[in-house]
């Protein structure tokens, strides 16, 4: 398997991102301005595989394939490391060789993501550590906000993310059990590496792209994912996970946008349409669409498109909160609403953690 199909999803998506306008004419310098550009939005490897490659866009290329390969080494790296206890790696160098190919710049990662069992994260970390990795921050990982902890390797600097959960805590039902039990492997380089399940897998990507506010680069994820699979395989296998697990309007939220963002009103039967799923959406589409040239996005349009938020932190956080709405039954939306806002990661809600108000909001 490997390689998103010639004028679907994904290259529909990458053109109305462009504008229409074919990146592969441009003289040196719109190449440069498209590249400085793609950068704010997480899509300089994907460009890069289509703009003429001088200057800077060369240099750029070069970059990306040694980012690539020691990501890659690194990743293969950690998964010796972590042998005898379960564990996969989320998205990452084996999904990129799933879409596009082993060995392929059409998605170049940055850092590896390895998630495992709760109750194997001590025994990850101190893995890691042993292995000559280091904590990326100083301070202890924000676990009432977050769902993974860094780690940097002292020689090479590339992050280990080691998460314990499939979302942030604002979805405490996306069961980590579930998703490993389910994991699939393949063989990269002469190792099995764990990966998510194709269905697992399209829900980890549509909550990654929740998190990231609706983001231009986790739209292109799911149009890879369309491509390879196929519509159908979302009407049947995805559908059913999603809904089982109350995602199914995150799932639909990501559909839903690339249909609005590549003009095919429809293509996905059953998803959810209507109400704050519509909404994102639009606001996702819309902000993606020719982010790449043009009059660049604005403050908000480029909060949404971009890979991390362009406004301040209170703003950031009731957008977070907002993105719960999507939530397929109300009491997720009211709880994951609660929890983003008053549990987010900010002091007020480390205290509030401490005080114990995760119980007080229940399960969801």
């Amino acid at each position: 398997m490997g390689g998103s199909e010639k004028g679907g999803w994904y290259e529909g998506a990458l053109r109305a991102m462009a504008g229409g306008v074919n990146l592969g004419l441009l003289d040196a310098r719109g190449a440069e301005q498209v590249l400085e550009r793609a950068r704010r939005f997480g899509l300089e490897a994907p460009v890069c595989q289509r703009l003429p490659a001088v200057g800077a866009v060369a240099k750029e290329r070069l970059r990306l394939a040694a980012q690539m390969a020691l990501v890659r080494e690194t990743m293969l790296d950690v998964v010796r490391v972590f042998e005898g206890f379960k564990c996969l790696v989320l998205k990452g160098y084996p999904l990129a060789s799933v879409l596009f190919g082993e060995g392929s710049l059409e998605r170049v990662s940055a850092d590896v993501d390895v998630l495992v069992l709760p109750g194997d994260r001590e025994e990850a970390c101190a893995r890691l550590r042993l292995a000559g990795y280091v904590p990326a921050v100083d301070e202890a990982p924000r676990e009432w906000a977050y769902n993974q902890h860094a780690w940097r390797h002292q020689r090479t600097g590339v992050l280990v993310e080691v998460h314990w959960a499939v979302g942030f805590p604002e979805l405490p039902h996306l069961g980590v059990g579930r998703c490993l039990l389910d994991a699939e492997s393949v063989v990269l380089r002469g190792v099995e590496v764990g990966m998510a399940s194709a269905a697992w897998g399209m829900v980890q990507l549509s909550v990654h792209l929740q998190q990231h506010l609706g983001f231009a680069r986790g739209l292109l994820d799911l149009a890879a994912y369309v491509d390879v699979y196929g519509e159908a395989f979302v009407a049947r296998e995805v559908e059913v996970l999603a809904r089982g697990l109350g995602v199914w309007g995150v799932v639909s939220w990501g559909l839903r946008a690339l249909e609005v963002l590549v003009w095919r009103e429809g293509a996905f039967e059953g998803i959810e349409r209507g109400g704050a799923v519509e909404m994102w959406a639009r606001l996702s589409a819309e902000s993606a669409r020719e982010c790449l040239v043009g009059e660049a996005p604005g403050r908000w349009g480029g909060t949404i498109a971009a890979v991390m938020p362009e406004v301040g932190s209170v703003e950031a956080i009731a957008m977070r909160a907002a993105t719960m709405l999507v939530l397929d039954r109300p009491a997720m939306r009211l709880r994951g609403a609660l929890y983003a806002t008053l549990l987010g990661p900010h002091e007020v809600g480390r205290r509030l953690s401490r005080a114990g108000l995760e119980r007080w909001l229940g399960p969801g």
